[in-house]
Order: C-alpha cells, then sequence, then structure tokens
C-alpha cells in the first residue's frame, strides 16, 4: 500500500475527566446520516446556528450535537443539532426534543480544529474505551451514545475553542 492510502496512526488521546451529569431537555434539528452523507453535518450545523440564542426556554450558551441509534454495519446514525432548553416550550416546527437522563460521563476536551474531531472520535471508541476498563451506554434506543458540546468559547468561524466529547458509562 503506498503511504498516501495508509491509514493515519490515532492521535495521542489525553484522559479523560469523569464526571455524574444532571438531566437535560434538548432541542434541535434532526437527520439521519450514513458513511455516504454524513459529510452533511456541517450544513445541518449552519441551518440550526440561525436559531441559537433564540430557542424558546434556552438555557446557557452551549450548543450540543447527540448522537441516536448508532449501527455499526451499514453504518447509520441520527444526528440533533440542539441546545438545552428547560421547559419544552413553543418549537419550530423542525424541531425534536431530546430528554437525557441524569448518567457519568467520561469527558473528552478536543482541543485541535473542528476538522478532526472524527480523528479524536475514533481514537476513544477504538483506543481508549476498549483498553479503560469502562462500558459505554451504547444501543439504547433514542438516548444518546454520545454528546458533542461546544461550550461558550467555541469560534464557529475559526472551528477551535471549547469543545468536548461527552461518552455516557454504564455504572
Amino acid at each position: 500500500m503506498s503511504e498516501a492510502g495508509m491509514k493515519k496512526p490515532a492521535e495521542n488521546l489525553p484522559q479523560p475527566r469523569f464526571e455524574n451529569g444532571g438531566a437535560m431537555l434538548m432541542a434541535g434539528t434532526r437527520v439521519h446520516y450514513t458513511t455516504e452523507t454524513m459529510n452533511n453535518i456541517p450544513a445541518q450545523w449552519e441551518q440550526f446556528a440561525k436559531h441559537i440564542g433564540k430557542v424558546p426556554n434556552e438555557v446557557g450558551r452551549a450548543a450540543y450535537g447527540l448522537c441516536f441509534n448508532f449501527v455499526k454495519a451499514p453504518f447509520r446514525f441520527d444526528y440533533v443539532a440542539a441546545v438545552e432548553i428547560s421547559p419544552a416550550g413553543l418549537m419550530p416546527s423542525d424541531f425534536v426534543t431530546a430528554e437525557i437522563p441524569a448518567q457519568h460521563y467520561a469527558i473528552f476536551r478536543h482541543e485541535e480544529h473542528l476538522s478532526r474531531i472524527r480523528d479524536r472520535i475514533d481514537a476513544i471508541w477504538n483506543r481508549w474505551l476498549p483498553n479503560s476498563g469502562h462500558t459505554a451506554l451504547l444501543g439504547q434506543p433514542e438516548k444518546p451514545y454520545m454528546i458533542e458540546r461546544y461550550g461558550e468559547r467555541f469560534d464557529p468561524q475559526k472551528g477551535m475553542g471549547d469543545i468536548e466529547l461527552w461518552i455516557p458509562l454504564a455504572s
């Protein structure tokens, strides 16, 4: 195999912090993705970004990417671009709500450009998790198996700052 065709080695992955997160109610737009369509996630965010700061009963200034219903083969999942709300109010017609239960998380900071987030996700699921002694809560219908958190210091124009990946763990 040529060097250009070789898969890049997984990045150096810092250890996560562990936190018990409280229950949250999220509202946003939901799209089903496959291997062929997952490059459209930025377009979903571009459309959703128009609503950030204007969603009824929005809590805080963070935005979230919620990953649901993962199927390995053929690869597919649902993705919700969302904000936290309390309680649910009158939402735009294309919005869904998602209840996130209180749970224990492994939380990984992503210090690199947003375009490298897939590398970080791959390292978490294929390197860290199998060797961590922890079990991810994967395969629970309508419960996210991963949450991306874009905090107040995230700059969408630069694609940098205040990004975390939250992996729900079995107790």
